[in-house]
């Protein structure tokens, strides 16, 4: 019976789906629900609640819950035009109950949100996919000026994080106990933390951020990124103008740290006791392969001797301050593929930094100078070179 019954019940499954409802909310409550969490405690798994032009704020429209629906909450026409403002005082979103990458937050601006920690968002064993968002102005007491993220794995594709800050650790976002965040294309401009990690601060978790740009950061160590005990994979970031105490760009501390750095591009960051672009504390590991660092305060990698290692493949190590190819790292000069060339980047496109094509980190397949690139990024394509 259940046999001959299963293509009618797979109908209905299908048919639910296609029927998912779609809700719209606006900031004066003239919708199809007066705020933003009566819609989402009307819908169910699949449905779309969408959100008007307009500021939203106040009860019903902050400390959000998404109560572990599968839905999507999204602007009609992108973060700048789609705001929910805390008015230095609200949470946005707390997002605790289980909720998958099928629960999505798009498009939406969040503007002056406070909190303890994670003024934007708190997750707690959540794993919500978080699109085109910008964080700007966000501020917290403790950690994660934006975004604070206790266990789950999110996923943040293309978001801006501009001019968050926090008292604690973490001026951008926070992340502990075994957290496994993925961020990719997203952009940390100006933000600060009073102790470690302008932009970041990562504990005992696995995070990963492929093509994301950290500008203008600032932390007590780490101005864009401090890393505690875990691994790190940083592939195709760029990190410029951040500044810190250690480790202006990156600070790894404790002997499970070891960032892995591939195709990145790490220039002009200032260290203010000239402790380097990188600094590998208590026992950490470095891994960098492919990678500039340039025109930076310090060594390009700081080791405090307790054991730390660092390892180049392919890298350009360029005027930095107190020199390129040197400590416990000068015999990999000329080996590996690593060179000290100028990289010829072009500061004009900012925040990318293109090189010239006759920079020597340009890939040479017939194996002239490098076969692959160095840095995060290619030629820039002109009538000339296309």
């Amino acid at each position: 019976m259940l046999r001959l019954l299963a293509p009618y019940l797979t109908i209905l499954l299908l048919a639910g789906r296609a029927m998912a409802a779609l809700y719209v909310v606006t900031p004066t409550g003239s919708g199809d629900y007066v705020t933003i969490q009566a819609a989402i405690n009307a819908a169910d798994h699949g449905d779309v609640i969408e959100l008007t032009d307009g500021v939203f704020a106040g009860p019903g429209n902050i400390d959000l819950d998404p109560v572990g629906k599968r839905i999507t909450i999204r602007s009609q026409n992108g973060p700048t035009a789609c705001i929910i403002d805390g008015h230095h005082l609200d949470r946005a979103f707390r997002i605790h109950k289980n909720e998958s990458r099928e629960s999505m937050i798009e498009g939406i601006g969040f503007v002056s949100c406070y909190g303890d920690e994670g003024a934007a968002m708190l997750i707690f064993a959540a794993s919500p996919l978080v699109r085109n968002c910008i964080f700007e102005s966000c501020a917290v007491a403790v950690n994660g000026g934006a975004v604070s993220i206790h266990g789950g794995a999110p996923r943040f594709e293309e978001c801006r994080f501009l001019e968050c800050t926090s008292l604690g650790r973490g001026g951008a976002l926070f992340c502990c106990d075994d957290s496994a965040p993925v961020l990719s294309n997203c952009q940390f401009s100006g933000c600060r933390a009073e102790l470690p990690g302008g932009a970041l601060y990562i504990s005992y978790s696995p995070v990963n951020l492929t093509g994301c740009i950290f500008s203008e950061n600032t932390g007590s160590l780490g101005g864009a990124i401090a890393l505690n005990n875990y691994w790190l994979t940083v592939t195709r970031c760029t990190f410029i103008q951040n500044s810190a105490g250690g480790g202006s760009a990156i600070w790894a501390g404790g002997k499970a740290a070891a960032p892995l750095i591939v195709n990145c591009t790490l220039v002009r960051n200032r260290s203010s006791v000239n402790n380097g672009a990188i600094y590998l504390n208590g026992g950490s590991c470095g891994y960098l392969e492919n990678t500039i660092i340039a025109y930076s305060t310090g060594m390009p990698v700081h080791c405090t001797e307790e054991g730390e290692l660092v390892s180049f493949t392919a890298c350009n190590l360029f005027s930095n301050s107190s020199g390129d190819w040197i400590a416990s790292y000068a015999d990999q000069f000329e080996r590996n593929g690593n060179i000290r060339s100028d990289p010829l980047l072009d500061f004009e496109s900012l925040p990318e930094l293109y090189i010239a094509p006759e920079s020597p980190c340009a890939p040479h397949p017939d194996g002239s100078q490098t076969a692959n690139l160095i840095g995060a990024w290619p030629v820039r394509q002109t009538d000339k070179t296309r």
